[in-house]
């Protein structure tokens, strides 16, 4: 990921992170010391028939009007919904907010957001603000850390303008997560916010201190905020920012907050206005963007965060990973396959696995077209002899991904000697891959958290992986050349 500024991006608004403020906001978040502040930017859904991907707000303003036959429908806009509902129920505004929530309780299933999935899988994330009224972080932490029960342990609350619903008095000690709906959050009553009035108003309360949760603007003053994908307009923001400090905002210059994807309009002026006044980072990058950049580094520095991730989605009958070796790397197959067990994949050896009469080339063919990725280790050992049946599982792989859909990476090559690509007996769809190198423990644990990392993206994006699989295990599978 590029950490420089884009030609277009105005002066004083930065792209994305410098490498120091990456590692300055990693290690603030191993420690608890930020909240994630969720804006509806990342509520993006894939929904509908046929299902396209549209933010949830965009598909309930076009379900909501076209049902009441509003004039100009579809809207894609709760703003727009709000003003052709006033236009044609003069007095009957807060039976808009009930229409809303019918809407959201009849959604039926939908994928989680993606953003939403890896931020969940960054534990020490313990409290998320979310400026939205629908339930989705919610969903994708009891997903994420609660092995996908929708009664799982987060705990979602909802703002109330007389200030009585408030984290929990053992915040920071506490074992389970909380989404905290500044804005309100959808149910069949107008206490939630749906037009831009209603955001005036809810603005207006968190201004006075006698309407703000102290227990919760105690844990806002000292962590840091990283807020993202929550459009707003210049001032509104500014407003925003300023709510969570404890001083005005020239006073608040040592605190360093993240503003990812925030504004409507990106201006050099917003930029200044919070370099000068509060010190925040304001970042052009789209929050998604952004998000995968972190959980990448994150996954990189902590592989062991998914392992509850991997374990709720387990399932007997296929793997996670083919890892395809010559006989005479053993050595190699089974480090490897500790750092694996070490992220929490379960490992299969051949021989526990393989039982008396089983046919083991149909069983390795079975497992290589139900793994969710293939790596073959890169030897000169795979060479010798005229045949090695490490070269037809390499083949059997890259046939199987030719023949599959979509993008996703599934062959991950390890060279562990001297091979090159340039070597003739290397099968022509391999050599045209990106081969990473194993030169010392550090590009073992890089395989490693590359590997966790994109088996734990297939498994977002679909949970039951194409073409075949759902969740399982690791399967070493030796070459078995007499």
């Amino acid at each position: 990921m590029s950490t420089t500024e884009e030609s277009s991006t105005p002066p004083g608004v930065a792209l994305t992170l410098r490498e120091r403020d990456w590692t300055r906001l990693i290690s603030q978040i191993e420690t608890g010391m930020v909240i994630p502040v969720v804006g509806g930017e990342l509520s993006r859904i894939k929904i509908g028939s046929p299902p396209t991907e549209q933010l949830l707000s965009t598909y309930v303003a076009r379900r909501v009007s076209q049902d009441l036959e509003l004039d100009g429908s579809p809207h894609t806009s709760l703003t727009g919904l709000a003003y052709a509902y006033l236009k044609k129920y003069p007095n009957r505004i807060d039976e808009l907010y009930i229409d809303v929530f019918e809407v959201l309780r009849n959604l039926g299933d939908f994928e989680i957001p993606v953003p939403l999935m890896q931020l969940a899988e960054i534990r020490t994330f313990p409290l998320f603000i979310s400026t939205t009224f629908d339930p989705c972080m919610a969903l994708a932490l009891n997903r994420v850390r609660f092995q996908g029960n929708s009664n799982g342990a987060t705990q979602a609350l909802s703002y109330q303008f007389d200030a009585s619903v408030d984290i929990p008095e053992q915040f920071p000690k506490i074992d389970y997560p909380i989404v905290y709906h500044l804005f309100g959050e959808a149910q069949a009553n107008p206490d939630y916010v749906l037009t831009d009035e209603d955001v005036l108003e809810f603005m207006h309360k968190l201004q006075a201190e006698e309407c703000r949760p102290p227990r919760l603007f105690d844990a806002i003053h000292r962590r840091r905020l990283l807020v993202l994908g929550c459009k707003m307009g210049e001032w509104l923001a500014r407003f925003f920012v300023r709510t969570g400090a404890t001083s005005r905002l020239r006073q608040e210059r040592g605190r360093r907050d993240y503003l990812v994807d925030i504004s409507v309009v990106e201006t050099e002026s917003q930029a200044v206005f919070f370099e000068n006044f509060g010190g925040a980072s304001v970042l052009t990058q789209s929050a998604p963007s952004f998000i995968d950049e972190l959980h990448r580094r994150w996954i990189r520095q902590h592989p062991e965060s998914i392992r509850a991730t991997n374990q709720g989605f387990r399932s007997e009958g296929t793997t996670d990973v083919f890892l395809s070796y010559a006989s005479e790397d053993v050595e190699f197959a089974s480090r490897l396959r500790e750092r694996l067990v070490g992220a929490g994949l379960k490992v299969w050896f051949d021989k526990e696995s393989l039982r008396v009469g089983d046919n083991w080339d149909s069983k390795i063919s079975e497992a290589i077209q139900t793994c969710r990725a293939f790596l073959p280790i890169l030897s000169t050992n795979a060479k010798r002899g005229s045949y090695r049946h490490v070269r037809k599982e390499w083949q059997e792989a890259l046939d199987r991904k030719k023949g599959s859909r979509g993008n996703q990476q599934y062959i991950f090559p390890v060279a562990v000697d001297a091979v090159s690509p340039d070597d003739a007996w290397i099968l022509d769809g391999i050599r045209k891959l990106h081969w990473a190198r194993w030169d010392d423990e550090q590009s073992l644990s890089d395989v490693t958290a590359l590997l966790v990392d994109e088996i734990s993206r297939a498994r977002r994006n679909n949970g039951n992986y194409e073409p075949q699989s759902s969740v399982a295990r690791v399967g070493i599978l030796r070459d078995r050349r007499r």
